[in-house]
């Protein structure tokens, strides 16, 4: 492969071309992994079922192919991570994706007693567009555990600082990428009646489009993290004096 840097980043820029841009050169390892999910998105869960809670196999997978994903795309700007600082990461990212998946369960329920329509879609909404940030703001302290070694929130959130606008860009990203997926189920839902056979493979058709939305989802969001931490915006003359621009070359 041949050797690829991370493009600069301009000030105004979102950064979603240099993105693409990166997932792109390493596509070779990207679709692969991308299968991978494909496949403990449907097989796996399966042969686990009632040993392993889906929860918990799903926060795994994650953290796994956030660190590993990140950690490539690091790589690309000459940054070589550590399995101490890989470990740290996955160790994090584990733990935040497990208290995410406790806070949905809770909003979920929550959800169920809310009679009020549009007041559920504005929750709703609301549980969207946080989950986005959530993603964002996790991935760029990925990206900083392994540049750095341990993690420290306030320079990861530097990554995401002065960027909060471009989160509802990849919130309408996001919902563009699961419109086939509300299609297909809002397209079975008005047809007629249909068989266990037929509900067997939908079912297995929407398992499939979403863990391929959320493999892309992940990358992409790694790629874009990376590329946001690693070029910060510009600061003021007074911030400039508390913000030191990461240092990829000499991981710590």
């Amino acid at each position: 492969m041949s050797v690829y840097k991370i493009e600069p980043l301009h000030d105004w820029e979102w950064g979603l071309r240099a993105a693409v841009r990166l997932m792109w050169h390493h596509r070779v390892f990207v679709i692969p992994l991308t299968l991978i999910a494909l496949v403990f998105g449907n097989l796996v869960p399966a042969q686990f079922e009632g040993l392993v809670q889906d929860e918990l196999l799903e926060a795994i997978v994650t953290a796994t192919m956030a660190v590993g994903v990140t950690a490539l795309f690091l790589k690309s700007a000459a940054v070589e991570t550590r399995w101490r600082a890989r470990a740290n990461a996955a160790a994090v990212i584990l733990t935040l994706k497990i208290g995410l998946n406790a806070f949905m369960l809770g909003m979920t329920e929550l959800l169920e007693h809310v009679v009020h329509p549009g007041l559920k879609a504005l929750v709703s909404l609301a549980l969207f567009a946080f989950i986005i940030a959530y993603v964002n703001y996790t991935f760029c302290l990925c990206a900083q555990i392994l540049v750095e070694g341990r993690p420290n929130f306030l320079r990861s959130y530097k990554g995401v600082a002065r960027r909060e606008w471009r989160l509802w860009q990849s919130f309408f990203l996001v919902s563009v990428l699961w419109l086939p997926v509300w299609a297909l189920q809002s397209g079975f839902e008005a047809a007629a009646p249909l068989s266990d056979n037929d509900e067997a493979l939908l079912s297995v058709v929407e398992s499939g489009i979403g863990s391929l939305i959320g493999a892309l989802s992940t990358m992409g969001a790694a790629a874009l993290s990376t590329i946001w931490f690693l070029h910060p915006r510009i600061r003021t003359a007074e911030e400039s004096t508390t913000w030191e621009v990461p240092t990829p070359a000499q991981p710590r």
